[in-house]
């Protein structure tokens, strides 16, 4: 069962990115994040958020010949 809040090192783990890129995020308000106490918390519904707003990448196709 995933939390309801995740820590900063939680929603690193999940998303696979860094604790710098992390806050680079919450500072640009691209996901919003809560604090509980001393505690940055971010809920998981705005991980979800955030990971379907994702664009896809594709790499262009070869040329035909």
């Amino acid at each position: 069962m995933t939390p309801e809040l995740l820590t900063i090192p939680q929603f690193c783990k999940a998303t696979n990115i860094g604790s710098t890129y992390c806050y680079q995020l919450i500072k640009s308000r691209r996901i919003e994040a809560v604090k509980l106490g001393k505690k940055t918390l971010i809920k998981r519904q705005e991980m979800e958020r955030f990971i379907n707003e994702l664009k896809s990448y594709a790499l262009p196709k070869e040329p035909t010949q």
